[in-house]
């Protein structure tokens, strides 16, 4: 992951993309401990309506791991199944390391 490449893609300036970034990870992590919450609650609505915000900023950003994890997460829930979720929720907090590295840099 490189800051200037993504900032690129989306054709933006590097301070306009990491002001983005920064927004996404502060709300992204509120909604992943929200998640936890949920899958601990069995709540699949919750959990899909989250999966699906995360996803949507995520593909907007060219977060592209962090947009199959939430995807992933998504259609399981939907499909009333918690399959690969805990698993998915890790890989988000993962890639959210990811960036949260990225955007210091």
């Amino acid at each position: 992951m490189n800051l200037n490449e993504l900032a690129e893609r989306l054709e933006l300036e590097p301070d306009e993309y990491l002001d983005l970034l920064n927004i996404f990870i502060e709300k992204s992590q509120s909604e992943i401990e929200e998640m936890m919450s949920a899958l601990e609650e069995d709540n699949m609505e919750r959990l899909a309506k989250l999966a699906h915000s995360v996803k949507g900023a995520a593909i907007n950003l060219g977060l592209n791991d962090l947009y199959e994890a939430s995807r992933y997460i998504e259609n399981m829930t939907s499909n009333l199944s918690l399959e690969g979720v805990p698993e998915s929720i890790q890989a988000l907090i993962r890639g959210m390391h990811k960036v949260m590295d990225l955007a210091e840099k």
